[in-house]
């Protein structure tokens, strides 16, 4: 026990303080920091995991395009080229790893079973992968069920404005790993500089 006087030899009135340790505090700021960044990013992972589900969906769907012009152009009806693909979907080994393959297959597979439209089926599979682009197919689909005009050669037109489109994605997505690139160049850059510059500074 430490006994501290009230005053000093000179009559001077002394008054102490005693230091709270301030680690506690900071400890605990940064363990509510470390759960906010937990909180905030608890989604991000799915998020990433359904948008990569979405672009492999995207990547494949051209192919599909292609797959349906050839049956309709060799006599199949709409409905038969369409259940013809979920079908060939659902057997082909090689086509399981897909996620479209494996969402094509399904379609076929619930419009079997629950007697459902397919062209209902296949609005709610662009509505699951957010797709403008097959959506737009549906739309062509239908057009074609209801009106008869000519499927074969929208199609075609079609598969060409998504295989454009995809092109253009991969150019600029090429265009975005050049600019992050020139990042650590710039910072490589000057590091050097600073190597090479301290010591004629420090030799002043």
């Amino acid at each position: 026990k430490v006994v501290l006087p009230e005053q000093s030899a000179d009559g001077i009135e002394l008054k102490w303080f005693r230091r709270e340790d301030s680690k506690a505090v900071l400890l605990l700021i940064m363990g509510m920091l470390l759960l906010l960044c937990l909180y905030a990013g608890r989604y991000e992972k799915a998020k990433k995991d359904a948008k990569k589900y979405r672009e492999s969906v995207a990547s494949d769907f051209p192919s599909v395009v292609d797959k349906l012009v050839l049956l309709l152009n060799s006599g199949l009806t709409v409905y038969s080229a369409l259940m013809r693909i979920s079908s060939d979907y659902e057997d082909e080994s090689q086509y399981r790893d897909s996620p479209a393959a494996a969402e094509i297959a399904s379609i076929g597979q619930r419009v079997q079973n629950t007697n459902a439209s397919i062209i209902d089926e296949w609005k709610q599979f662009a509505i699951r992968m957010e797709s403008s682009d097959i959506l737009r197919f549906c739309t062509i689909l239908e057009d074609n069920m209801s009106k008869g005009s000519e499927l074969s050669m929208k199609l075609e037109n079609e598969s060409d404005e998504l295989r454009e489109l995809r092109r253009k994605n991969v150019q600029q997505y090429i265009r975005m790993i050049d600019s992050r690139m020139m990042i650590p160049m710039m910072l490589m850059l000057l590091s050097l500089v600073l190597v090479t510059v301290a010591p004629v500074i420090t030799g002043f």
